[in-house]
């Protein structure tokens, strides 16, 4: 569920990874991070 907005009656949510070496050598990659936070309407 990454980058996809979790809707409350107060606010949009969405949720990322850090983008630490830890996570990006491990869970995700820096240039799938990148994608993810271009899905983010501005």
């Amino acid at each position: 569920n990454v980058a996809k907005a979790i809707i409350t009656p107060d606010f949009k949510l969405f949720p990322l990874y850090h983008p630490s070496p830890r996570v990006t050598n491990w869970k995700r990659p820096l240039a799938q991070q990148k994608k993810d936070f271009r899905k983010i309407p501005v």
